[in-house]
């Protein structure tokens, strides 16, 4: 089963279609908890089944009035990757049902998909197209086969450091990318993207969830100084719609840096200005009549960055920290948003691999006073990991989630969840594919 600080394998590294070294802030590539020398299966169509059983302590996100119940869940899975020699395409796609053995309310059908494709039209000029989708019920859901599409990361993704109670969802993130390679050193690049956030049963009120989108473009440079050190600029706009009536406007104007210390260990940092300009409108109700007024406010912020990951051939660590302007969740309009999170990976005896994660997360809303929140979450998770055979793998876990928020949102976006879950894996057929 998947948690809010995801502790699947990904095989982000191997999925980058540009020069060999460290990359800089902005491509959005999600970096996953790889072992040093490991890569995907190249050239192959994979099936599979998964089947599995949790226990959530709050299956509804809700403090007030908690309940708890097992669900059981099974799906197949179909996983695509094929290397040509222009063209790169990777594949996933995984539908499964959800029951509960008690609540009926909250049993579904849930799917997700991922994309990864990559065209070279000439020795300097690339194509990248990238997509995920999510219809879903519920935070806790298995891990996408991020062995093959790893998905979008920062900057070029809804906010993971937000959590929604349990509702059905849609949840939809695209980039595009178009890379030229000016020379020996130096790359540009032209990218545009758009994330969704819809829910099925929206309330249009205040102080509920509301449907989000955030559209995206931005520019791209990169400098390689050395085979381990890059240098890089980045200019990122954001137009973020909440609901019908709040609009908010980002430029970001970011330098990064990214240096590999070591054969294992690599460190990546960003900074920069941001400017936010935000449109809404507040709903005054006095007596029977509701007055709704014109807000505009602007100001400016500063995000900053790092990433640290470090992979040797039996341990694989992640550290991480941000602050910048992102979007609100489906909570509110947008925030700024500080976060630190770390991930552990560690082979152990027996063919057992543990997992650990955990992280903190702090969002204040870029709004007017009328219409303010703040937000603030921990997460942990724990997981145990093991191939029975060849073809059959087994996971446990443990995922623990703890939310607060005030102003508007304070009721329904404050919750704590623990869940313990069980989980095989079994990939009945391999296909090679030819090249």
């Amino acid at each position: 089963m998947g948690s809010p600080q995801d502790t699947q394998s990904s095989g982000a590294e191997e999925s980058r279609a540009a020069t060999p070294g460290p990359h800089t802030y902005g491509d959005a590539e999600k970096v996953g908890l790889n072992y040093a020398g490991t890569s995907p299966p190249r050239n192959v169509l994979l099936l599979g089944f998964n089947a599995g059983s949790s226990y959530d302590d709050s299956i509804f996100g809700n403090n007030q009035h908690r309940t708890g119940d097992v669900d059981f869940l099974f799906g197949p899975n179909l996983s695509v990757h094929r290397d040509g020699r222009l063209l790169r395409l990777a594949l996933s796609y995984q539908p499964y049902f959800r029951i509960y053995r008690r609540v009926s309310e909250p049993n579904a059908v849930d799917q997700t998909l991922g994309l990864d494709a990559a065209y070279q039209a000439t020795s300097r000029l690339s194509f990248r197209a990238r997509a995920s989708a999510f219809y879903t019920t519920g935070l806790f859901q298995p891990g996408q086969n991020g062995e093959f599409v790893p998905g979008l990361g920062s900057p070029s993704s809804l906010n993971n450091t937000l959590f929604t109670p349990t509702t059905r969802e849609l949840t939809w993130n695209s980039r595009i990318d178009a890379s030229y390679q000016a020379g020996a050193h130096d790359s540009v690049g032209l990218f545009v993207g758009d994330s969704r956030l819809d829910f099925t049963q929206q309330v249009s009120s205040a102080g509920n969830l509301q449907n989000m989108e955030e559209r995206q473009a931005g520019l791209l440079y990169e400098h390689r100084l050395s085979p381990h050190t890059t240098v890089g600029t980045n200019y990122l706009f954001e137009n973020i719609r909440f609901g019908l009536d709040s609009r908010t406007l980002v430029h970001s104007a970011f330098v990064s840096y990214a240096q590999q210390l070591s054969r294992s260990l690599t460190l990546s940092v960003f900074g920069g200005p941001q400017y936010s300009r935000l449109h809404e409108v507040v709903i005054f109700p006095v007596g029977p009549f509701r007055f709704q007024v014109p807000i505009f406010q602007a100001g400016w912020s500063w995000a900053l960055g790092a990433t640290l990951a470090k992979r040797l051939d039996k341990t694989a660590l992640q550290l991480t920290a941000q602050r910048q302007v992102s979007n609100g969740g489906g909570f509110i309009g947008a925030v700024v948003g500080l976060s630190v999170g770390a991930s552990v990976r560690r082979q152990l005896l027996g063919r057992w691999d543990a997992l650990w994660s955990g992280g903190y997360a702090k969002s204040t809303s870029v709004a007017s006073e009328f219409s303010a929140s703040d937000f603030q979450s921990e997460t942990a998770g724990f997981g145990l990991e093991r191939a029975l055979t060849e073809k059959l793998s087994f996971r446990v876990g443990y995922d623990f989630l703890r939310q607060r928020a005030t102003g508007q949102s304070a009721l329904f976006a404050s919750f704590d969840r623990d869940l313990w879950s069980a989980q095989l894996t079994y990939r009945f057929h391999q296909i090679a594919l030819g090249r």
